[in-house]
């Protein structure tokens, strides 16, 4: 699998992110991406010798430039933006997972006690892009999404830079219509990524995921010159329990001549930023297990303190 090399930052609020816009000025690209991730579902004996696993579709649409300033995000976009619905785990397909913390990003997460199940979950909000099945009609958004399937395995972290083996392929909203209906295992669908998964010799169910508003911007974003593929992306990034967060990501393969414009950048717009140690994965796992306590009445901040599945 080819390296993904990234420096993250994590921003503090809204406010960083939207001083952030502000100064880098208009993006080459605005995006709106749904995140959907799966878990892995086996005998326990392969989940616990699974390394760190990643599974992701991601649905991305093209939007028109925002407007400067807070009120530029249109009511319209925000409700588009509701984190998309969730599906848990049947209990007897939760063995195996590493905890509510989303230590492994993938894994299931036990994240209830056995015998308070909730009934299936509708989410809170229907996601965007929209959960109906793709729409064949020309001109039809759904005909106007990219969608990519994406496997990531591993992961090597020294401060803000991530190194990741990733594979992706892009698919059509035709072969991902009936996996996300459930209808069709995932490992079935011909792309290199899933003939990957499917050697594992597991199921992958799907779980829920995240939205995210992504600003795009080339290096000139930060008077650098680009080398190879680089890109600066700003994300706010929406979850299933109602939660939200904001982060910058730049890929590059020179992180020591990166990070000083991106210091520069965060000292000019007064913002303290820190490293991103945690993979949106696995900010969605913790999330998610929010989530769930909450349809389950369980008391408590975090699902930590849950016992594990029997």
């Amino acid at each position: 699998m080819p390296p993904e090399r990234e420096l993250k930052y994590r921003l503090p609020d809204r406010a960083a992110w939207e001083r952030l816009r502000a100064l880098l000025g208009e993006p080459r690209a605005t995006l709106a991406q749904l995140n959907w991730y799966f878990a892995p579902v086996g005998p326990p004996e392969l989940l616990a010798a699974l390394p760190p696993l990643s599974v992701r579709v991601r649905e991305t649409e093209k939007l028109p430039p925002l407007a400067a300033g807070p009120a530029g995000i249109p009511a319209e976009l925000l409700r588009c933006l509701r984190p998309p619905r969730v599906f848990p785990l049947p209990l007897r397909e939760r063995g195996g997972g590493k905890g509510c913390s989303g230590a492994a990003a993938g894994t299931p997460s036990p994240c209830l006690p056995t015998g308070r199940p909730p009934s299936p979950a509708r989410g809170e909000g229907t996601g965007c892009p929209s959960p109906a099945p793709p729409s064949p009609a020309a001109g039809d958004s759904e005909a106007q999404k990219v969608l990519t399937l994406t496997v990531k395995l591993g992961r090597r972290l020294s401060g803000a830079y991530h190194e990741t083996e990733e594979l992706e392929a892009v698919i059509t909203a035709s072969e991902w219509a009936p996996v996300r209906s459930g209808r069709r295992a995932l490992t079935s669908l011909a792309a290199e990524p899933a003939r990957r998964l499917a050697a594992l010799g597991l199921a992958f169910h799907l779980v829920g995921g995240v939205t995210n508003l992504r600003l795009v911007y080339g290096p000139a974003a930060l008077g650098l010159t680009p080398v190879g593929k680089e890109e600066l992306d700003l994300d706010r990034t929406r979850y299933p329990d109602g939660s939200a967060d904001q982060e910058l990501e730049y890929e590059t393969d020179d992180p020591a001549r990166v990070a000083p414009a991106l210091a520069e950048l965060f000292r000019r717009a007064k913002v303290t930023a820190g490293p991103q140690t945690r993979t949106k994965h696995e900010r969605f796992n913790a999330a998610y297990c929010r989530y769930l306590r909450r349809l389950a009445g369980v008391p408590g901040r975090s699902g930590r303190e849950l016992p594990p599945p029997r």
